[in-house]
């Protein structure tokens, strides 16, 4: 009798197993694993110790033999196996089968524990051990991140970033950064030991050789270096230890006001990036008296501050303009009192019949402008009614308060 005769004529045991076939393979399908790389438990852990200059035989009798004793104390360990080499010490461990993804963490703690009491006991020069535990880790997919004009620190910040958001992600255990550059500190004595060169071939033009040294030997003379924030370990740290180490006496930074960093439109200045404000350009447009109001006003003592071009046309038109100009008394090198508080001319930029407070006919008319037009020719503004006047006609000594 055949297997198909027989299934024929007990049909009610076929119908059964086919039943049984059918749930159990249901019930198979929706437990199995749907992950590209699944999970899976590596139950072995590696212990390594570094012993330089000891033979293999110092490594077995005085590292690996205690660690070894030590571990057997587990209960949850199957298998060890040692390995001495010449100045290292090899050690793996099987766990038993029955531990398994949701207890194994527990037993590793246990173990690192017990390695941890031995390595007290470790031959002086030993290094301490070193532990692996992870082989189980699968990386899922690797991201690779670029950017065209960004440096390599800025990049690594960026990736910082992406790492710690990724690692919230439920399911994901582990993110590593592979690529990160070795950090290297770099010194630049020549920026620094320009302030005493430059020193010393100015005496050398002045015909004095020696007349550096009232500058830098005299106890009475006091260096006050005024920088950003990221320069204070040159001039707090480096700068001085040039100092003593040249050892002539020569006088160290009595201050080192620094500041915080000056942005523009929310971004850092820099160079290489071409983010920056060229102080030639500034001059051939604006007058100067606006550009140090707004630099001044914004100055960042205590903290980082943002130069927008919108900040400085407000500070010039809603404070300099109306509000100190009518509150100011200029006077010349002479002492004579050119314009009093309410004397001066005063209008926003682009905007005709602005506020105009009062003008003493012949006198020179002073006002501020970063308008198009030329700030100091008056000529360029016939509907205030002036002469022209140009800025040399007016020699200020003084801006004194009301």
């Amino acid at each position: 009798m055949n297997l198909a005769e027989l299934a024929i004529e007990k049909r009610a045991v076929t119908y059964f197993c086919v039943f049984l076939l059918v749930v159990g393979g249901t019930g198979s399908f929706f437990r199995l694993g749907w992950l590209e790389d699944p999970e899976f438990t590596v139950k072995t852990a590696a212990i390594t110790v570094p012993y330089p200059g000891a033979s293999a035989e110092e490594v077995e009798l005085e590292v690996t033999d205690l660690i070894e004793t030590k571990l057997q104390e587990m209960v949850e360990i199957k298998n060890i196996y040692s390995y001495s080499h010449p100045g290292l010490s090899v050690i793996k461990v099987e766990i038993l089968p029955h531990y398994w993804a949701d207890t194994l963490p527990q037993v590793w703690d246990v173990m690192r524990k017990k390695i941890g009491d031995v390595a007290s006991e470790l031959p002086p020069g030993a290094g301490p051990p070193v532990i692996r535990d992870d082989f189980g880790f699968v990386f899922g997919f690797l991201l690779g991140m670029t950017g065209e004009g960004f440096s390599d620190a800025e990049l690594e910040e960026y990736a910082k970033e992406l790492r710690k958001q990724m690692s919230i992600v439920p399911g994901v255990a582990r993110v590593d950064l592979w690529g990160v550059q070795d950090k290297r500190i770099y010194v630049w004595y020549d920026a620094v030991i320009g302030y005493l060169s430059a020193t010393k071939e100015w005496a050398a033009l002045q015909g004095n050789p020696d007349a550096w040294r009232s500058w830098w030997t005299d106890p009475a003379c006091r260096a006050y270096y005024f920088i950003g924030k990221d320069n204070i370990e040159f001039h707090a740290i480096i700068w001085p230890g040039m100092l003593i180490g040249y050892g002539q006496g020569l006088n160290l930074p009595y201050d080192v006001p620094s500041n915080e960093y000056l942005n523009v439109e929310g971004r850092k200045l820099s160079k290489s990036r071409r983010w920056m404000i060229q102080m030639s350009e500034v001059l051939n447009r604006y007058d100067p008296d606006p550009w140090r109001y707004a630099i001044a006003a914004n100055f960042p003592e205590t903290q980082d501050v943002n130069f927008t071009w919108e900040d400085f046309l407000r500070r010039n038109n809603d404070e300099l303009v109306i509000v100190i100009s009518g509150e100011l008394t200029l006077v010349t090198d002479d002492g004579e009192e050119v314009l009093g508080p309410g004397d001066c001319v005063a209008f926003k930029a682009g905007v005709e019949n602005a506020h105009h407070l009062q003008n003493r006919g012949s006198e020179p008319a002073v006002y501020y402008d970063i308008g198009g037009r030329d700030p100091w020719d008056v000529s360029t503004f016939p509907e205030m009614g002036l002469e022209a006047y140009t800025h040399q006609e007016i020699r200020f000594r003084e801006i004194r308060g009301k």
